[in-house]
């Protein structure tokens, strides 16, 4: 019989036993890890980047520069939208200011 004399391959069974697992952060390093790699950290980070290569491509480029090739073109293209926008939102709070202000007519009474 072959069978006994090939070997088990499986792994012999141990108990589970506790492992004791260095403390390899104080708490302050472990608590300034969390803050630091939070969603609103990161957010943060990706402003002040952002930030400054704005302040990098300014120094290169020079403000006039941008100016006249970035932020007068972009804001002819805005402008007329926002104004559009800026209308329909006054009529709303126009009629909604009209709503609110008057009181309610007594009943019986004509307009």
């Amino acid at each position: 019989m072959a069978s006994h004399a090939i070997r088990s391959r499986r792994r012999a069974l141990r108990s589970a036993t506790a492992v004791a697992k260095p403390s390899s952060r104080s708490s302050l390093a472990a608590s300034v890890s969390r803050i630091a790699l939070s969603r609103p950290a990161r957010a943060a980070y990706v402003v002040l980047g952002t930030a400054g290569l704005v302040a990098i491509a300014v120094a290169l480029v020079g403000p006039k520069r941008i100016e006249r090739e970035v932020l007068k073109p972009l804001r002819g293209a805005i402008e007329p939208q926002a104004e559009k926008a800026l209308g329909g939102f006054q009529a709303i709070a126009r009629t909604d200011r009209r709503s609110v202000s008057s009181p309610p007519a007594p009943p019986g009474a004509s307009a």
